[in-house]
């Protein structure tokens, strides 16, 4: 995974690690997931990472917006995105990685 960005993605079997390197706290951060051919999106979000913080996602807590929870063994992942603002709301941080 990418490293040295404002924002880090770490992904384990059962885990994704996101953490906030921006030196600054983020604000409505949604962890996406998106499988092959993208036709549907399990997604799971936090109100704040603060800086130098990481959240541990489970993909368990992974959800489709029709509320279908994500399976890695049904829904073959393709790439995972995370999304979030500054402290201001008007300073976006975007950043996706390849599912590997």
């Amino acid at each position: 995974s990418p490293t040295g960005g404002p924002i880090e993605i770490e992904r384990s079997q059962l885990n994704i690690s996101v953490s906030n390197h921006s030196g600054t706290g983020l604000n409505d951060l949604k962890l996406e997931v998106f499988p092959v051919g993208r036709q549907m999106v399990f997604s799971a979000t936090i109100y704040r990472l603060e800086s130098e913080a990481t959240n541990r996602f489970s993909l368990g807590e992974l959800r489709g917006s029709d509320g279908t929870p994500f399976n890695q063994r049904v829904h073959r992942p393709e790439s995972i995105r995370v999304t979030a603002t500054g402290p201001g709301g008007d300073d976006p941080y975007e950043i996706e990685v390849a599912w590997e």
